[in-house]
């Protein structure tokens, strides 16, 4: 049956990828202002893949004009391939050439997970130790499959409530990943979750309206969240899950 999760998801759609970008960089930056103007400091966890990194890119613009105490910010990732940090597929150097290297003072930290270790699983505990007691914005995108983060339709990891860190595999290369768990995830303050592309139309559609749960689509774990979608990925979803236009 469907996840109680997402009885707490807001559905909006932008008319546009521009508006999408443009909603979305601002979303996290008043996020992040209102954060810190409460607490005195804020933790931002990414995400990779080629969804977010116009946004990231956005995000940076608008800390010029707008600016934003990036000192009082310690960046975090969600999950990470395990390849070098140079590596073209790694989310760190994703984040670093479009959000951190254009910034225009460096954040308080940036925690990276060590994805070229070689015991996985050690990382994966290493980082476990190095995570803030709160999360306060998480950026979480969605795979055609339906998975969030590295984690994947049909594994143990999506059942995992202990453990906030854990090693996965990804059935494309590079396979071995390090990975939040839904359990991490659904700690966090505020989510967005952003999907895009008519190749997400179908996974989507199942979370929202089928009778599965988490093991078929694991988007529905990750809790009261944002959820941000493009014309193309809304696509299949039938009027009473249509999203709100922006």
């Amino acid at each position: 049956m469907n996840s109680p999760h997402l009885m707490q998801a807001e559905l909006l759609v932008p008319e546009t990828h521009e508006a999408l970008v443009g909603f979305a960089a601002n979303w996290i930056a008043m996020r992040l202002r209102a954060a810190i103007d409460l607490r005195g400091s804020c933790s931002l966890f990414l995400s990779g893949g080629k969804t977010p990194e116009p946004i990231y890119e956005n995000l940076a613009a608008l800390s010029r004009s707008d600016p934003i105490e990036w000192g009082k910010v310690s960046i975090y990732f969600v999950d990470e391939r395990c390849v070098p940090a140079d590596d073209p597929d790694s989310n760190y150097a994703l984040a670093r050439r479009s959000l951190i290297d254009r910034l225009p003072s460096p954040p308080a930290a940036v925690h990276r997970m060590q994805g070229e270790h070689s015991d996985p699983e050690q990382a994966a505990r290493e980082y476990e130790a190095l995570l803030p007691e709160q999360f306060d914005v998480v950026v979480l995108g969605m795979g055609a499959d339906g998975h969030v983060a590295s984690l994947f339709p049909h594994t143990a990891q999506l059942h995992e409530e202990t453990r906030a860190v854990v090693v996965s595999e990804s059935p494309v290369a590079p396979a071995a990943r390090i990975s939040l768990t839904l359990a991490a995830i659904r700690r966090a303050r505020l989510k967005m979750i952003l999907i895009l592309g008519a190749e997400k139309a179908g996974a989507l559609a199942r979370a929202l309206e089928s009778d599965v749960d988490i093991d078929e689509t694991p988007v529905q774990g990750v809790g009261q969240a944002l959820w941000l979608l493009d014309q193309a990925a809304a696509s299949q979803l039938s009027e009473r899950h249509r999203p709100v236009s922006r």
